[in-house]
């Protein structure tokens, strides 16, 4: 059996927050807990201010005080998850853009295109398509900030 207690939620965030690599779902989960703490937050402060229940004033007083320190410590840290959240999910994406990409380079190959079409596709189409008359001028202002197209141009002249 495990005795280690469970860690509390504010734990958990902390945690999470000093973490590399969380997931997007455990931040979602995060953050659907820390809004669910806000609620019973304020209905124990509501219950608090029951005139109609009769209770213990300072002991009511400290729940009321806990509940509301814990909610305002979690209000805070509501924005660091969410921008964590939002990082998680962009690691995810590209992790799986960078997947989608791997298979389908492996699908198509590097030499799925005869090495003559290959040869001339990279060369000379891009070399006639910036020697035309009409982009001269983007040609001499943007071939010097890009070194492939310097390249290409030098070597098909």
């Amino acid at each position: 059996m495990n005795n280690q207690p469970t860690p509390t939620l504010e734990q958990r965030i902390a945690s999470a927050l000093n973490a590399a690599a969380i997931t997007s779902s455990d931040l979602d989960t995060l953050i659907a807990e820390s809004e669910a703490a806000d609620l019973a937050a304020a209905k124990a402060r509501e219950a608090a201010l029951d005139p109609a229940v009769v209770a213990d004033t300072a002991k009511m007083g400290a729940a009321v005080a806990t509940a509301t320190l814990s909610r305002d410590r979690l209000q805070a840290a509501l924005p660091r998850l969410q921008q964590q959240l939002e990082q998680a999910r962009e690691r995810e994406y590209t992790a799986a853009w960078r997947e989608d990409f791997k298979r389908a380079e492996a699908k198509r190959g590097r030499r799925s295109m005869p090495k003559p079409i290959r040869k001339w596709w990279s060369g000379s189409l891009i070399f006639s398509i910036v020697s035309r008359p009409a982009i001269a001028k983007f040609r001499t202002s943007t071939v010097a900030h890009h070194p492939a197209l310097a390249l290409t141009c030098a070597r098909s002249s």
